[in-house]
Formats: structure tokens, sequence, C-alpha cells
């Protein structure tokens, strides 16, 4: 059993070095004793978390879990001295650690466990929604923070489509349960303690031990004659009142269901890995993004009309396994046995349009400048928009590395042959991949890139929407801050800022050069 990495677990917990929670004796008591005793007796379906947990796992709707085998943690609020219910939590994640490894080691080797419960007892940890996400995130940041393979999940992107909680490199599905929901939802804990809830870790192995299908939209589920066990699981909690909220997708942030909210079929999704801060920043933050992304609302059949049918129609695949279309336009050739390879203009458009908006611009800047042109579109923006997503700086910047990706990869031009593109708040995205020396997927640098041309740039987003007094206190909450990035870039730029007109002040599209 690997140390636990103190520094960082206390970091979770808000703990210092001088804190009331001794971290020496946590370290050694834990990791020695406890490890010890787990290889004498690796048997804890016994263990107190489980024995709590019973009720709820005979009583919850799912069809296999009344003979499910779990592990489970024993719960000590007086473990090393700790004192305050921070303390206590985090002492306890921590003597957690060395029963959890066994498990995934267990799991690993064949062993049939089908989940390992963590309780956590006290009235204040789970009293109301609020304080039992807060716990829920330090349960799971503390676990991770100490995980022994030193991979903490808690430091990717959580609310992205391809995370999921791990532990000793063992994928977790994780459930909540709290005295704070009402008996008809479904992480109802069966009042099994005024006091107590639940946080549940099932591996992978258990779903496929069970023939668990893969997962489908609510749209495919059978729910009068179920089909598979999947099918029964759904419909045994609705034929019970605890119908639960499934997404009409199989690409989904997973961290949005760990735990549930009040109204668990029509409230939004609890963010429980973002601190209160965090969560208030989001709601200034999302105020300059609607003024920021004036993403045009059109019907799909203004896209069928036209971008649908166009010959040049690409889609695109963010690392966030978002689909985005695209327009990779070939200007015509004249002596192609003579000339060199054209380039390729690698666009990003401005606000309040979209691709299938400037299809007619596209198709003249290939004409007129003689150079192939591929226009992305943005994550939130035409048929992304109608996909379900909302536009965002990190949208922006995803879209344009799935383009560059794209380019590079899949079409095999070379980065010398690019010139990187943007107007507007285009030049954000643009700005960002020419001053990088790296693009997440490739091997290919946009610091290589021919040129970089910036139409009407942006200072930043907030300069433009805030001022730039106000953009200075609104500092963190910024998007596409060029004058930061752009003396990164490598490549020639060129500056296009048209004197008469007065869109943006002139101001914004000097200051950044």
């Amino acid at each position: 059993v690997h140390p636990v990495r103190v520094a960082a677990f206390a970091e979770q917990f808000g703990q210092g070095a001088g804190s009331n929670v001794v971290w020496g004796p946590i370290k050694r008591w834990t990791l020695e004793s406890e490890a010890v005793s787990s290889v004498i007796n690796p048997d804890f379906t016994d263990a107190e978390a489980v024995r709590q947990f019973d009720k709820v796992r005979r009583h919850v709707q799912c069809v296999f879990a009344a003979k499910a085998h779990l592990w489970g943690n024993d719960w000590n609020p007086q473990a090393c001295g700790a004192e305050g219910e921070e303390a206590i939590l985090a002492v306890n994640v921590a003597l957690c650690l060395p029963r959890l490894m066994r498990f995934c080691l267990m799991v690993k080797q064949g062993f049939a466990l089908d989940g390992f419960v963590f309780e956590v007892r006290g009235k204040s940890y789970s009293s109301d929604l609020t304080s039992f996400a807060l716990t829920v995130r330090r349960v799971l940041a503390g676990l991770s923070a100490g995980d022994p393979s030193g991979t903490d999940c808690f430091k990717g992107k959580i609310e992205g489509r391809g995370w999921y909680f791990q532990f000793a490199r063992e994928p977790f599905f994780v459930t909540t349960f709290a005295p704070c929901y009402d008996e008809s939802h479904p992480r109802f804990q069966f009042h099994q303690s005024s006091d107590s809830c639940f946080i549940l870790l099932q591996p992978e192995e258990s779903f496929l031990r069970h023939d668990l299908p893969p997962d489908k939209p609510r749209s495919a589920t059978s729910w009068e004659r179920p089909a598979d066990v999947r099918d029964r699981i759904r419909a045994n909690f609705r034929r019970h009142g605890r119908e639960y909220r499934i997404p009409e997708t199989t690409s989904y942030p997973p961290a949005d269901f760990i735990v549930a909210p009040l109204d668990a079929l029509h409230d939004p999704p609890v963010r429980f890995w973002e601190s209160t801060r965090q969560q208030a920043d989001k709601k200034e933050s999302s105020a300059i993004n609607a003024v920021a992304f004036p993403a045009p609302h059109l019907g799909k059949a203004f896209y069928q009309d036209e971008l649908l049918r166009r010959r040049d129609l690409v889609f695109l695949k963010t690392n966030e396994d978002e689909s985005i279309p695209a327009c990779h336009v070939k200007a015509q050739r004249r002596l192609s046995f003579l000339s060199t390879p054209p380039a390729t203009i690698l666009y990003s458009h401005g606000n309040a349009e979209d691709v299938g908006l400037h299809l007619d611009y596209i198709d003249a800047l290939a004409e007129y400048t003689g150079a192939d042109v591929f226009s992305y579109e943005y994550v939130g923006y035409s048929l992304s928009r109608l996909a379900g997503h909302s536009p965002s700086e990190d949208g922006c910047i995803r879209s344009i590395d799935a383009a560059w990706r794209y380019l590079v990869d899949e079409e095999k031009i070379p980065p010398k042959r690019i010139v990187i593109f943007g107007r507007s708040i285009g030049s954000g995205p643009s700005v960002d991949l020419a001053s990088r020396s790296q693009v997440e997927g490739t091997e290919f640098s946009p610091l290589d890139a021919a040129g970089v041309i910036l139409q009407s740039p942006l200072e930043s987003g907030a300069c433009v929407v805030m001022g730039g007094t106000a953009a200075t206190l609104g500092y963190y909450l910024d998007i596409f801050r060029n004058y930061e990035k752009i003396g990164k870039i490598k490549a020639p730029a060129g500056l296009i800022c048209p004197m008469h007109i007065r869109l943006l002040p002139l101001y914004f599209g000097q200051h950044p050069m």
C-alpha cells in the first residue's frame, strides 16, 4: 500500500500543516496497522457501513441490489483525536484508503464484489442538499487525492462527458443516498438512520457480471414489457413512484448524476464538485456568456435548405465528444500541375452568426484568395445548439482544436500551409490556438502555422462587454484574454480593422497587437 499523499489530501479538506488533524498518526496508523489487518482478514462484507446500508439495499428498486456483495468503511467519530466535523470526515476518509485499495485489488483479481459503501454519520453532513453535496465532494476529492496510483481524477474536467470517478485505476459508477430526500425520491435512504448518508462506489466489473446491457436513451426504454435488465430497473423505479431522470442520449456527463437534485425529474443537475464561490462565479460568468455568445436561434429547417445539402460538409468531434459541423471549401485549381499546394484558411467566424449563415462568404473567400477555406462551427451554435449544447469560451477552444486536428491529421495538411483567420469573437479561439505549442491529440504544433489574420479582434470578452475598468475588476470572469496570449504567437500576423466600421472601437483592434 502506497503512502497517503498527505499534502494533497489536506488541501482537499482545507487543512493546513498546523491543523488539529494529526496527519502523521493518520499516515502511520492507517497504512501500517489497517493495511496489515486487511491482509489477515480481507473480508469486509460485515463492515459497519454495509450493515447500516442493508435496509437501503433491500428496499431500493434495483433488481440485483439485494444480492450484491458489498464492502464498506467503519465510521469512527473519535479517530486520531480529530475535532470538528470537517476534520472528523477527513480522518475517516484517510482511514478508508487502505481498505478501498484492497477492494480494488480483489476486484481486479476476479472476486465477485459489487460495491464499496462509504457511510458518513452526522446530521450536519446531509441535513439539506447543499451540505450533502459538500460532503460528497469532500469524500470523493479526498479519496482521489489519496489515490495510490497518483491519478487525481478531481483535477480533470469533471463536468465533461469523458470523466468518471476512479481509484487505483479502477473506474467506478457512483450513487449517493441521503436523508434530505423524501420517500418518493430514488435516492431515499429509507430512514435507515436520521443522520447517515451513503456514497456507493460500484466497479464496472459488477455491471458486466450482472449482464447489464449497454446504456440507451430514455426513448429506447421498453416500459410496459422490459426487454432486458436495464429496462426492468427503470420500470421498477417508475412502478414504485421513484422514477429518476434518464437522458435522451448516451453521451452525457456522468458527474451530473452523482448527487441527485430534490426533484429528480425536473431540477437541473447538482454540480457538487463546485464550491459555493465557484457556483457564484459561474452565474456571473454566464451573464458575460449571454452577451458574448448571442448565437442565432434558427430552426433545423434553415440548415436543411443549404448547410446540410453541401457536399463539402463534414462533422468533427471535440475531445468532449460533441459533434460540430464544418465546411471544407476547395478553391478552383488552375494549372494545378504547375502550382504548389494551396494554402488553407482555418476560419473562425464572428458573433451573431454561424457557419450556416456565412456560406456565401466562405465561398467568395476561397474564390478570391485562391486558398482552400475550412470554416468550423462553435459548440453551442447552429446544429450544435439544436443538439442541446450551450456556447462558452471552452466550447470555442474545443471546437478549433477539433478543426486543427482534422486539417493536420486527417487531411494531412502541414501547419506551414495553414493560415489561422479569426474575425471579431473568432479572434479568441484563433489567438488561443496560434499561441499554443501543442494541441491535445496531435503532434503538429500551431506555432508552425503559415500565418495569423485577425479581423476586428477583441482585446478580451470583458473589455467589450464591460469596458476596460470594469473588466479589470472582473478579471477572473473574463473570456478570450487575447492581450495575454498574442505575444506568444510565432507565425507572421496581420490585422484587419476597417476605420469606418464602429461595431467595435478601433482600440480593441489596436491594443492587442
